[in-house]
């Protein structure tokens, strides 16, 4: 974080932030997220969160200026975090004010379910999603994730299905496109 590239203009203008395999992610990137208005993609894959995570996140973004992130990011990726489900149920779920379109949620161990009235998500991953018995299973989660009216496509490999709950996803939403690969395959990040 201490090196400065050609054309650098400073925190204000950044518009991807990743704090990627990060441990403990603590205040030091707090205060750093806080000067950094313009951003649209944000990324805690593979983080362990010092705090619960929508503690973090509130304390990283407050409710009044440079910004309210959630109302202008457009790329999330929380993959690889345990304790998401939370931060994704109030923050985009819930929000009226969420703008993400890139919703990434890989090897997460539960998925929150969704609610389809203000959503934005065109591409979601949910990549390698195997949830343990007494979280319910993966076919009905994934499912309703794929009812979603926006979205476009979906990356749900390696994820806990059999080959006809794959071909079921298939026919049920012919307006998704999916990978639904027996393998788990990372999905490219899109960063605006």
């Amino acid at each position: 974080m201490g090196q400065v590239w050609p054309g650098y203009e400073g925190p204000e203008n950044l518009k991807t932030l990743k704090f990627e395999r990060c441990f403990p992610v603590d205040k030091e990137f707090r205060r750093y997220m806080r000067v950094c208005p313009a951003m649209k993609s944000f990324s805690l894959k593979g983080s362990i969160l010092q705090t619960y995570p929508l503690d973090f996140i509130d304390a990283a973004f407050p409710p009044f200026p440079p910004a309210d992130i959630w109302g202008q990011l457009q790329s999330l990726d929380l993959s690889g975090i345990g304790k998401m489900v939370k931060l994704v149920h109030e923050r985009v779920l819930s929000a009226p004010e969420c703008t993400v379109t890139h919703l990434y949620l890989e090897q997460c161990p539960i998925l929150p379910r969704p609610v389809y009235d203000h959503l934005k998500i065109e591409f979601l991953s949910v990549a390698g999603y195997r949830p343990s018995t007494d979280v319910g299973n993966a076919f009905d989660e994934i499912d309703a994730w794929a009812s979603i009216p926006t979205l476009k496509k979906m990356n749900a490999s390696g994820c806990e299905l059999t080959q006809g709950q794959r071909d079921e996803l298939v026919r049920r939403h012919p307006n998704v496109i999916f990978n639904v690969n027996v393998e788990f395959e990372e999905s490219p990040r899109i960063h605006f």
